[in-house]
């Protein structure tokens, strides 16, 4: 099955090339970037300002590689690509949560960032806490980011 997705907006961020990166967002969480959305989709920021986070879905644009295997910073062996969080998945999605420090009309300006300048995004959702399964406090396996 194929499925088609577009782009709602795009991610603006101090990081222009991959090794910039910090593994993780919250491993710089000062770091700041911004949501800029298309304006078709500006309605769809009401009420994101009830909410202190949000999880990013986006497009690794710069990711031509499909692999099935990787070795994750700070493991000593590779595993399959769901078990990691790198850009060369099969459909080059990531996700982010990323702490909301200011809405503006076409967007909304953010820390914890770990993602490129001029990154699509293809959706935005609240994070909500409780409701998320890490909130259980699991450790990571084997030193995984």
């Amino acid at each position: 099955m194929e499925i088609r997705l577009k782009s709602i907006g795009t991610i603006q961020t101090p990081y222009q090339r991959p090794e910039e990166l910090p593994r993780q967002g919250l491993l710089k969480p000062e770091s700041e970037g911004k949501v800029v959305l298309d304006e078709p989709y500006w309605e769809g920021l009401d009420g994101m300002e009830h909410f202190s986070h949000a999880v990013l879905i986006f497009y690794f644009h710069q990711s031509d590689q499909e692999m099935m295997r990787g070795t994750p910073p700070g493991a000593s062996k590779s595993r399959g690509v769901f078990a990691i969080r790198g850009p060369h998945r099969p459909n080059h999605l990531g996700l982010s949560v990323v702490k909301i420090k200011r809405i503006e009309k076409d967007g909304f300006v953010f820390s914890a960032v770990d993602m490129l300048d001029g990154t699509p995004l293809v959706d935005i959702k609240p994070h909500i806490q409780v409701l998320d399964p890490t909130a259980m406090n699991q450790d990571l396996p084997g030193g995984e980011e």
